[in-house]
């Protein structure tokens, strides 16, 4: 009597055949191949071990061998089996249905109504939004409503309202909702955009020019003459 090797059975004939697709054997013997469980298959005949069964496809989705890579069934079509999609009924349904107003679902390619949940308890958890925010629901989706000072889809970032270097002479300081410009001595505006007239007390001597500058002037000096002023 013929001993078939692990990954093959005796057939009627005999002979050692190996174990078909969705079965493996890990013995040796001439007992019949093992069938993978519910909802998994193989990639080649012949499988040693219970580990070469993989999930196939899941709903929705199909593949030649029923297992990954796998793709979406055509416009108008819907899975058979994970390896067929069927073209639909004359008059059949080619759209989804939508979950009872205030529900919605954790993922797409749902089967039933019982997978909507409650929009208000699932997207708007504790935590989901930060820093003090209020969590509210539009259109199927959250929205953080964040105090002032902060931004980003779950009011996670702190608004850095200096990033623009909006203090021309001064030193820029983050506020709640808004900036602070410190100036320097001398400077004034909101931006600390005012300087003022270096020249103004006309500090040159000797008839020399004033030239203002940046919180400071230069003296153009006639010849003769040198020094600050």
């Amino acid at each position: 009597m013929v001993t078939c090797p692990p990954g093959s059975f005796r057939n009627a004939t005999g002979m050692c055949e190996l174990c078909p697709l969705g079965t493996f054997k890990n013995f040796q013997g001439s007992a019949s191949c093992v069938a993978c469980s519910p909802w998994k298959w193989t990639y080649n005949i012949g499988s040693t071990s219970e580990t070469d069964c993989v999930a196939t496809c899941r709903n929705g989705l199909h593949s030649s061998l029923r297992l990954p890579p796998c793709s979406e069934c055509p416009a108008n079509h819907y899975r058979d089996t994970a390896d067929t999609c069927t073209k639909c009924p004359t008059g059949s349904s080619t759209s989804c249905k939508e979950c009872p107003v205030g529900t919605v679902t954790s993922s797409v390619g749902v089967t039933s109504k019982n997978f909507c949940f409650n929009a208000d308890t699932f997207l708007c958890y504790t935590g989901r939004c930060q820093n003090g925010a209020a969590c509210r629901v539009v259109n199927r989706d959250y929205v953080c409503d964040c105090p002032a000072g902060f931004t980003g889809k779950n009011c996670e970032f702190i608004i850095d309202y200096c990033a623009s270097q909006p203090c021309f002479y001064g030193n820029c300081t983050n506020s709640p909702n808004n900036y602070v410009c410190d100036c320097l001595a001398g400077v004034t505006g909101t931006q600390c955009e005012i300087e003022p007239d270096d020249c103004s007390s006309n500090p040159c001597n000797n008839g020399a020019v004033c030239i203002d500058g940046v919180l400071d002037y230069t003296c153009l000096c006639l010849p003769g003459y040198h020094g600050k002023k």
